[in-house]
């Protein structure tokens, strides 16, 4: 497996990093230790309220996708990210196709893990769209926000 930066668009130059805890492990006693650097693994169809205790005892949160066609996952990175106010990475693994690539940066995802012979194909995908008619968790600016902005520059 490989972790590609989805900010960046690259294979990521450091280690995966030990592997997360899965939140149906943890135990809901408040004074548990931190999750570490393996951070939290969530399953995509987990509820944002499961999550929300551990949160901030989390470096990372892995959203964990069973079938590439199943969404939810992008919502609860988006919810995560937005809602809980999370400032930690957000990780996708699983069952996803490179078609996702960019869906998964501009819902929140932070990197992805990817099977080395996909690599190519999902940093293919990364660079496919140059503008965004929607705003996103990546708080890139649309289209329309960037030719504002140029024509408030030129004045």
């Amino acid at each position: 497996m490989e972790l590609l930066n989805l900010t960046t668009a690259r294979v990521a130059n450091r280690a995966i990093g030990p592997n997360a805890t899965p939140l149906n492990e943890i135990s809901t006693d408040s004074d548990s230790p931190s999750l570490g650097e393996g951070g939290l693994l969530v399953w995509a169809d987990s509820p944002l309220e499961s999550i929300l205790p551990h949160l901030e005892k989390a470096a990372r949160v892995e959203i964990h996708f069973a079938a590439f066609g199943d969404g939810r996952g992008f919502s609860l990175a988006r919810r995560i990210k937005r809602d809980a106010g999370f400032k930690g990475e957000i990780r996708a693994s699983g069952n996803l196709i490179p078609d996702q690539a960019v869906f998964l940066a501009r819902s929140g995802f932070d990197s992805i893990l990817v099977e080395e012979k996909n690599v190519a194909a999902f940093l293919n995908m990364l660079s496919v769209y140059k503008g965004y008619y929607q705003r996103a968790a990546d708080n890139t600016a649309s289209i329309a926000e960037q030719r504002q902005s140029k024509v408030s520059a030129n004045g």
